[in-house]
């Protein structure tokens, strides 16, 4: 089953284009960084990004890395006019947007030390896929790193299903606008009638209030979207989610390997309860089969991957060493007026949006404080351990042995 709506759709129904931080050169080199690569300087990069829509995302890095160069694509002639205009007014005289077809983008467009494909791969027929890969592993420098997100199974099954039946519903209608509005329409009228039938029939099965219960979530997070959204992600002709093995095989066979997720909190086992956590390191044979049991278990319906060439050398093992030159900034704040920090009692840190974190080690709490004291600076990782150490202990002296500070970390 597809729809009607066309590549020219993102002409009709242009896709807003915000800022990102997940795609920001800054977080994918420290990911990269602390997986043992060397990746390219922020303040000096190239950065291509393919699906750039009107240069949203790429804006604010041009703006804030004057001398790094940025690389905007895409193939919707009017999104590219109105991210040409917004780069001229704002004088962004090192980002440059054109309007390219994917399979048009070849060794002519150069290398780049940062390649970003957000919110395209699943979007586009296979050859266009196998082709963003192809880019991924040719137009990326030899210590490069790529951002490509998707749709991913298992949560994507359940969406699939709304897809088709929206679809279905929207068929005959050729316009957009009232494409979208139609569909609306019907997950309303869906989610209401599953409800109503359940309680005039007095259904129980457990089947379908799960159903039921779906169509609701659905409903409820679609009423908080934009319209370019219901139109690109539901109603394009083209949306083929992918569990992360098989992206992951398919970017094996383009000369390409994993590196990380975008979302780094994503990827740590620890964050689940420790039972759940030891299971899964158990059933895991690698990074990989790691990952896919974690969205198993969370039913995730997105991913962000990172990527980088296959002859590079991973490390997978995480340790204090690789952190020392990297920069650090936090706005959490401790929830007691007077935290102890001399001893291991716990305290809690509340983040801007309510998010709290409970710490023990003396030295973790003297950081978060002094971190939340100086935002929005960032410190040095290995000054930053002077500095709470030095506020827990200030008879210690302010320069450290290496011993002591291995310990410290």
């Amino acid at each position: 089953m597809t729809g009607r709506l066309t590549r020219n759709t993102y002409d009709k129904v242009p896709y807003p284009s915000l800022p990102m931080v997940e795609t920001h050169p800054d977080r994918l080199a420290t990911l990269a960084t602390l997986f043992g690569m060397s990746p390219a300087p922020i303040d000096r990069c190239r950065v291509l990004e393919i699906g750039t829509a009107d240069g949203g995302n790429l804006a604010p890095m041009a703006f804030s890395l004057p001398h790094s160069e940025f690389v905007g694509i895409d193939s919707s002639a009017r999104q590219i006019a109105d991210g040409q205009r917004t780069a001229q007014v704002l004088g962004l005289k090192n980002l440059t947007l054109k309007v390219l077809d994917i399979l048009d983008i070849d060794a002519s467009l150069g290398q780049f030390d940062y390649l970003i494909v957000h919110g395209v791969y699943s979007w586009v027929p296979v050859a266009v896929r196998d082709k963003i890969l192809d880019i991924c592993r040719a137009n990326l420098a030899p210590n490069g790193v790529a951002y490509v997100s998707y749709n991913t199974y298992p949560g994507w099954h359940i969406r699939g299903m709304l897809r088709e039946m929206l679809l279905y519903r929207t068929r005959q209608t050729d316009d957009p606008q009232a494409r979208v509005d139609q569909a609306r329409g019907f997950l309303d009228f869906l989610a209401e009638a599953a409800q109503a039938a359940i309680a005039h029939r007095k259904m129980t099965a457990v089947n379908n209030n799960a159903y039921s219960l779906a169509l609701q979530h659905e409903r409820d997070l679609l009423a908080r979207q934009r319209d370019s959204y219901v139109a690109h992600e539901h109603l394009e002709d083209v949306n083929e989610p992918v569990y992360f093995h098989q992206f992951v095989e398919r970017a094996v066979c383009h000369g390409l390997q994993y590196l990380a997720d975008a979302e780094f909190s994503s990827m740590q086992v620890e964050n689940y309860p420790p039972h759940v956590a030891e299971t899964l390191t158990q059933l895991a044979t690698d990074s990989i089969e790691l990952e896919q049991y974690l969205d198993f278990v969370c039913n995730r319906t997105f991913r962000r991957t990172l990527l980088c060439h296959a002859d590079i050398q991973l490390n997978r093992k995480l340790s204090p060493e690789c952190l020392s030159a990297l920069y650090v900034a936090s706005q959490v704040r401790p929830v007691s007026p007077q935290p102890d920090l001399h001893s291991a009692a716990p305290e809690k840190f509340r983040g801007p949006t309510g998010t709290t974190l409970t710490v023990s080690n003396p030295i973790a709490k003297a950081a978060l404080l002094y971190l939340g004291e100086i935002w929005p600076e960032a410190i040095r990782f290995d000054a930053l351990l002077a500095k709470a150490r030095a506020r827990c202990d200030r008879a210690a002296p302010p320069i450290y042995s290496a011993a002591r500070l291995a310990r410290d970390k």
